[in-house]
C-alpha cells in the first residue's frame, strides 16, 4: 500500500488578547495522518497565506505561540499563517488559518 498524505490539519485556537506578552499560547496544532503510526512534523511554510508567519513559534508539539506583542490599533486584526503537516515519507498538507 502507498504512502498516504496527511489528510487533517486543526488549530484549537484562533484568537489573541489584544496586548498579550510575547509567548501567549494561541493554540495546540494536530494533524491526522491515515497511515497507521505515522510520524508528522508541523512547520510553517510559504505560500498563499503565510504572510503573518514571523510573528508567531511552533513548539516541536505543536504548540503555536506568539512572539511580538499585538495592539489593536497597530496590528492587522486578522493575523495570517501557513502551516504544513509532513509525514515521514515527505507527503504532506498545508493549511491556512486566520488568528484573529
Amino acid at each position: 500500500m502507498a504512502n498516504q498524505a496527511p489528510t487533517l490539519l486543526d488549530l484549537n485556537g484562533t484568537s489573541i488578547a489584544e496586548n498579550s506578552n510575547v509567548g501567549f499560547v494561541v493554540g495546540m496544532l494536530t494533524a491526522t495522518d491515515p497511515d497507521t503510526n505515522a510520524t508528522i512534523t508541523l512547520t510553517f511554510t510559504d505560500g498563499n497565506g503565510s504572510q503573518h508567519n514571523n510573528l508567531f513559534a511552533l513548539d516541536a508539539n505543536g504548540t503555536l505561540r506568539t512572539t511580538a506583542t499585538f495592539d489593536y490599533e497597530t496590528n492587522a486584526n486578522s493575523l495570517y499563517i501557513r502551516i504544513r503537516a509532513t509525514d515521514e515519507h515527505n507527503a504532506s498538507l498545508a493549511k491556512t488559518f486566520v488568528i484573529n
